[in-house]
């Protein structure tokens, strides 16, 4: 019997370290996800937590993540932003999925984001742990498919649609 692998997904609040610690604060946001995630998948998904990039770098390094999720705030999106890339352009068959609150309330605003940030899977828009839920349980059932995941309306999701759409 072949023993069937676990989705790997990695969870990142990243800080800047390279002066000082930006934010010591703990990742309760990636937290309360991660522990909604680990209560529905059970043995299923396999969870990492990242707040420091270098941390992220031996990880990528070591295993490339099914998934990969991150926190978006004023103070950490560029360095989000440029994991979320490099994870893609390294692996584009990872999932890239960005929550959190600096994303605009205003339709177009939201496009240009998307469009302008391409590496992007879905952003989630508000509290993250039932659409990470819903977003990883749909990637399974399309066989981990990120085109026919962006096929399916997800709530509390925003993504780029081929055609230009949202």
């Amino acid at each position: 019997m072949k023993t069937k692998s676990k989705l790997c997904l990695y969870l990142a609040d990243l800080t800047h370290t390279y002066i000082a610690l930006a934010n010591g604060s703990f990742p309760l946001g990636i937290g309360y996800v991660a522990s909604a995630l680990k209560t529905i998948f059970e043995d299923e998904i396999e969870l990492e937590l990242f707040k420091y990039p270098d941390n992220l770098e031996e990880a990528l390094k070591k295993s490339p993540p099914g998934v990969y999720f991150f926190s978006n705030y004023m103070w950490n999106q560029n360095i989000n932003l440029f994991y979320a890339q490099k994870i893609k352009e390294l692996y584009p068959d990872t999932l890239t999925i960005a929550g959190g609150p600096n994303f605009s309330n205003d339709r177009d605003d939201r496009k240009k984001f998307l469009e302008d940030h391409p590496y992007l899977d879905f952003f989630i828009v508000g509290e993250g742990e039932i659409p990470s839920c819903n977003i990883i349980q749909n990637y399974i059932n399309v066989g981990k498919n990120i085109k026919k995941l962006k096929e399916i309306d997800l709530v509390s999701t925003i993504t780029l649609l081929p055609d230009g759409t949202m």
